[in-house]
C-alpha cells in the first residue's frame, strides 16, 4: 500500500494514469462511474470471454473426475459435467449432490493454468501471478462472496434494486445482458440456496459453481442471439 500511495504522490504518474482510465474505464473505474451503455457493453463482453472457457474447465474437471476414489462423488460429478457437456442445465440439487466431489479439487490441487481460468471466470485479474496467489486470491474472493451471501440472505432478496441484483448475478457468474430483474432475482435466489449449504471448505465448488448454476441457464443460451456489434444500451432498467 506505502509504496502505491508513494507512487500516487509524483505529479509524472498522473500523466500515465489519466489517459490509461480515459483509454479503459472499465479496468480502472467502479460501475458508478460508467455509463449504462459503458456497463451493459462490459458485462457483455466480460461474459462472452468467460463463456469461450467453459468447454476447458469442464474438460479439466472431466481428466480428474476417474481420480476421485468414492464411487458415488464420482458419479455424481459425473452426471453434472455430462449434462453441461450436453448443453442441460444443472439444478442447485444436482450441483450440491457433487459438492463433496470437489474436495478433490480444492485450489491446492488444481494447476497453475486451472486456478487462471477459475480467476478469469470471476473476473479476478491474474497478470503474471504465480499459483499461490492465484490460490490466495481465488481464496478470498470466494470467503467474501460467501459471506455477502449469508448477509443477502438476512436482508432478502427483495429489498435490493435492479442494479443491485445484475451487479450481484454478474459476480456470480450469470449473463446478465438482457435479463429483466425477476429472471435476475429467481437465479439469486437459486445461487444463494446452493451458498447456504457451503463452508470453508467448498471454497472450489463456490468457484466452480460459476460454471454450474450458468452455463445452462438461458441466459447462456440467448448470449448467442446477441450480436457482437449489438448495443445493449437501449435495453430499459425494469422496475418491477
Amino acid at each position: 500500500m506505502a509504496p502505491t500511495v508513494i507512487a500516487l504522490c509524483l505529479p509524472i504518474v498522473y500523466y500515465f494514469v489519466l489517459p490509461l482510465m480515459f483509454l479503459y474505464p472499465t479496468v480502472f473505474l467502479s460501475n458508478q462511474f460508467l455509463s449504462r451503455d459503458k456497463l451493459l457493453r462490459y458485462y457483455l463482453k466480460s461474459y462472452r470471454q468467460r463463456a469461450a472457457l467453459y468447454p476447458t474447465v469442464l474438460e479439466l474437471l472431466s481428466a480428474k473426475a476417474g481420480r476421485i476414489q468414492n464411487k458415488e462423488d464420482s458419479d455424481s460429478i459425473r452426471t453434472v459435467l455430462d449434462r453441461l457437456q450436453s448443453e442441460k442445465s444443472v439444478t442447485v440439487q444436482q450441483a450440491l449432490q457433487a459438492r463433496n466431489a470437489f474436495l478433490a479439487y480444492r485450489f491446492g490441487n488444481l494447476s497453475r493454468q486451472h486456478l487462471k481460468y477459475l480467476c478469469n471466470l470471476c473476473s479476478l485479474r491474474t497478470m503474471f501471478m504465480p499459483g499461490f496467489l492465484l490460490r490466495r486470491k481465488l481464496t478470498k474472493n470466494m470467503a467474501l462472496i460467501q459471506a455477502m451471501d449469508h448477509s443477502i440472505l438476512k436482508e432478502g432478496v427483495s429489498t435490493l434494486d435492479h442494479l443491485e441484483v445484475e451487479k450481484l448475478c454478474y459476480e456470480r457468474g450469470l449473463n446478465v445482458v438482457h435479463s429483466d430483474k425477476r429472471e435476475l432475482e429467481a437465479w439469486l435466489s437459486l445461487w444463494l440456496e446452493l451458498s447456504a449449504k457451503t463452508t470453508d471448505d467448498d471454497r472450489s465448488f463456490i468457484a466452480h459453481s460459476v460454471v454450474l448454476l450458468a452455463m445452462g441457464h438461458p441466459s447462456c443460451q440467448r448470449l448467442l442471439d446477441i450480436p457482437s456489434q449489438t448495443t445493449p444500451a437501449g435495453e430499459e432498467l425494469k422496475k418491477d
